[in-house]
């Protein structure tokens, strides 16, 4: 952490969800490769819908923006290598409920062209401006109930309607369906904490909602319809699935394996990871049959990568044998390639593992069927 930041938490982080927001530990491997790459993807279909072009200036609200993860992801190297520089052509304006929020995410952006924070309530309105993009990242819309989360989409639906121009809204919220927390799958808000920050004290526990891609569909159907305004297309997006932040404590999944921390070990050079554990064994069962049916065949798959590079490391498990899809199929390939390149002695922690660590993340990002199965349900509503 940057001697700047430092201070801004001695300053700003004096409420525990500041506090957590701020926290170094939370930029671990899983969010670095994993989870921002792909809410950047998602993020870059977003500016393409609106047909953006570099040297034009694309307007942003971050509505929930939180300490200014939303700004920092627009313009960090992972959207430039998407071909989208927006530092220049950027006007960006990130809203909280929060006051704390907004002045540290305000000293974090010092000297910024054209970000702004301010504090506000998008169930009380937007500013009067015009956006291209209405953003959001963090889960802020589940803080409310559904009946707020319909008002905040009416008042954001009302001023696209106003403006008349093409927009995509960007919504996340917690997935309904995460095996982070099998034992709620039953219920769509409940007290939630984040627990899994390093922090002073525990965390408190928050309501918060949780949503299938059928339960936001089904606001984002009525919302538009009594605002009389209907989305071109609506994209929805799994975030997260075998990797998100409850995996490290199994609080809401009794005897849930340590995903998130066993992937970290993966990629780690300097650790060796627990085969085993990583195969995926949970029950799912008691999720509709969709949610259900996704899990058992996703499970098969990871299963299988995990068995293949088990066996390539001498360590091998006991996994019947399935064809993977053709994009996977070689990965037993590119493991032995990298071997036979390799002159490091340690081949487990620096050439198998980190290489089965890329092939989950990329079987987790192309099989999700965005239905609210991940950490985070991503929706993408195109005016």
């Amino acid at each position: 952490m940057s001697t700047k930041t430092k201070e801004i938490v001695e300053v700003y982080g004096k409420s525990k969800a500041t506090e957590h927001y701020l926290s170094p530990s939370r930029r671990d491997g899983v969010k670095i490769a994993w989870e921002e790459p792909f809410s950047c993807m998602v993020y870059q279909k977003a500016i393409q819908k609106i047909g953006y072009k570099p040297g034009q200036s694309l307007r942003v609200i971050d509505v929930g923006c939180g300490t200014g993860d939303g700004i920092a992801l627009l313009t960090n190297s992972l959207m430039k290598n998407s071909g989208f520089r927006l530092e220049d052509d950027i006007d960006y304006l990130g809203v909280d409920i929060s006051q704390e929020m907004c002045d540290a995410a305000t000293s974090l952006n010092i000297g910024r062209k054209n970000v702004r924070f301010a504090q506000g309530d998008v169930r009380q309105g937007l500013p009067n401006e015009n956006f291209d993009l209405y953003l959001s990242c963090g889960v802020p819309y589940s803080h409310l109930t559904s009946d707020e989360l319909q008002i905040a989409l009416e008042n954001i639906f009302t001023n696209i309607q106003r403006q008349n121009k093409q927009s995509v809204v960007l919504i996340d919220v917690l997935g309904r369906y995460s095996i982070e927390w099998i034992s709620k799958w039953g219920k769509n808000r409940w007290d939630y904490r984040m627990n899994f920050f390093q922090s002073d004290g525990e965390a408190d526990f928050t309501p918060m909602s949780f949503y299938s891609a059928e339960d936001l569909n089904h606001l984002i159907d009525q919302a538009s319809a009594n605002v009389n305004l209907k989305p071109k297309e609506v994209e929805f997006f799994d975030r997260s699935i075998m990797t998100g932040r409850h995996t490290s404590t199994a609080e809401f999944t009794p005897n849930l394996p340590r995903y998130r921390n066993l992937v970290n070990s993966l990629m780690s050079p300097d650790r060796t990871t627990d085969f085993e554990e990583l195969v995926f064994k949970l029950d799912v069962d008691n999720a509709p049959e969709e949610i259900s049916n996704f899990f058992k065949n996703f499970s098969v798959y990871w299963n299988q990568l995990v068995a293949e590079a088990a066996q390539i490391a001498g360590k091998p498990i006991s996994r019947g044998y399935i064809n993977l899809p053709p994009e996977f199929q070689n990965f037993t390939f590119e493991l032995q390639y990298l071997i036979d390149k390799s002159s490091t002695r340690d081949i487990r922690a620096s050439v198998i593992e980190p290489t089965l660590a890329k092939y989950l993340q990329r079987l987790e990002s192309s099989a999700q069927p965005g239905l609210g199965i991940g950490h985070t349900l991503m929706a993408l509503i195109s005016f």
